[in-house]
């Protein structure tokens, strides 16, 4: 792997402990937002609206809630509850505007990628 994967990689981690902490009850359990099924947190993965390899979403709060694994794998994601979520989490018309963000082109050079991962890290480290 070379140096940016391997930050975007790390970024990816960083991102996902957050958005699965952040959700996450007083005993560290966190519902997946298609299904309602309750996992542990380190369980549930990290499920994004516009897929990862949109970079101008990939690394967006508003773009990414935990998902289990079965939802994850169904249907593209199970796209459409995944939307309703966003909108019901962050308010109407939010999946809307992720999809226009996902389609404009972001270019992250290393040390952006590197800044971000620092950021979440200590995001998750303040829940």
């Amino acid at each position: 792997m070379g140096i940016k994967s391997n930050a975007v990689k790390a970024c990816d981690t960083a991102f996902s402990i957050y958005i699965r902490r952040s959700n996450e009850d007083k005993f560290g359990h966190v519902a997946c937002v298609t299904c309602g099924i309750t996992y542990d947190w380190k369980s549930i993965t990290n499920g994004h609206l516009m897929p990862r390899g949109n970079m101008a979403t990939r690394w967006h709060e508003k773009n990414a809630l935990p998902q289990c694994v079965g939802c994850q794998g169904r249907n593209n994601g199970e796209r459409e509850k995944m939307r309703a979520a966003i909108d019901a989490k962050w308010g109407e018309g939010t999946a809307e505007e992720m999809r226009l963000l996902s389609i404009t082109v972001a270019r992250f050079t290393v040390d952006d990628i590197k800044e971000l991962t620092k950021e979440y890290k200590l995001k998750a480290e303040d829940l």
